[in-house]
């Protein structure tokens, strides 16, 4: 409803334009170019260990721990694994 709101006073106003991400790039092509480098992570100096495992931060919260990653990383890795193959079929008809 928020994001609902915003957009209807954005059209109201004459000063602004509404567009998308690739009419934007169109007009304002990248001048950098970025390499994302596999296995880190900016968001902890445990480095990737925060998306796998328990890493150790706890916020400050005594007795908080991250021991859900491993089983729920554990089970999206299982999830992709499982329906890549399904995704490259049906994705080769439709893309």
């Amino acid at each position: 409803m928020a994001l609902a709101y915003a957009v209807r006073l954005l059209e109201q106003d004459k000063t602004v334009k509404l567009t998308n991400y690739g009419n934007y790039l169109a007009q304002f092509p990248p001048e950098y170019e970025c390499e994302i480098v596999d296995d880190t992570s900016w968001s902890c100096a445990h480095g990737v260990e925060r998306w796998r495992s328990n890493c150790g931060c706890n916020s400050g919260r005594p007795g908080w721990n991250q021991e859900w990653r491993g089983p729920l990383r554990q089970a999206l890795d299982e999830l992709r694994d499982a329906i890549t193959p399904l995704t490259e079929e049906e994705g080769a008809k439709l893309l």
